[in-house]
């Protein structure tokens, strides 16, 4: 088992992940304020339906944006553990896979091959989970705690609709004009 991201890497990406989700998340709830505001407003500025249009398109490309954002931070939590579970296997494997693979030796040298091997090895963890209740190692608690182990709920939610190439470029491409009005292009 080789893993090219580290634990820890693992764990930078996610919170990277998780703060941009968050400031999207803020800047949506900004332009519905901003949108508020001006509906509230005495008087109506000269490009009343110019501003109100535009903060609407801010807000359903932000919206977007959040999705993309809340995949983001559930791939990335799912490398975190990934990483720990890889790491760990590696370690095991190093201390143990020569036993490991004696012991299933006569399933993988002979006919019945590495599916029953498998089997067998799936057989013996169950059992093993029943006798006792995993436990996180140690070296990994920090990690997992600081991630959970179901990523949270409104990113779950946020990262619910599905998303196509057309549709995405389509955003990317209103994300962009956004962009280029508020530059003065």
């Amino acid at each position: 088992m080789i893993n090219a991201t580290t634990p820890q890497d693992a764990l930078s990406q996610y919170l990277r992940a998780g703060e941009s989700w968050r400031t999207l998340r803020a800047d949506r709830e900004n332009k519905q304020q901003q949108l508020e505001t001006l509906f509230s407003s005495e008087g109506k500025p000269t490009d009343y339906g110019q501003q109100a249009d535009n903060l609407r398109e801010w807000q359903d490309v932000l919206t977007w944006q959040i999705i993309c954002a809340a995949g983001d931070v559930l791939q990335a939590h799912r490398h975190v553990t990934d990483a720990c579970v890889s790491e760990a296997l590696t370690a095991f494997m190093e201390a143990h896979g020569a036993a490991l693979t004696g012991a299933l030796a006569p399933y993988l040298n002979g006919p019945a091959g590495l599916e029953t091997a498998m089997r067998t090895l799936r057989a013996a963890v169950v059992r093993e989970a029943e006798i006792s209740a995993p436990v996180v190692a140690e070296e990994y608690q920090t990690i997992l705690n600081e991630t959970g182990l179901y990523p949270d709920s409104a990113v779950r939610d946020d990262a619910t609709t599905i998303r196509t190439p057309a549709r995405d470029a389509g955003y990317r491409f209103r994300l962009e004009k956004l962009n280029a009005q508020q530059e003065g292009r």
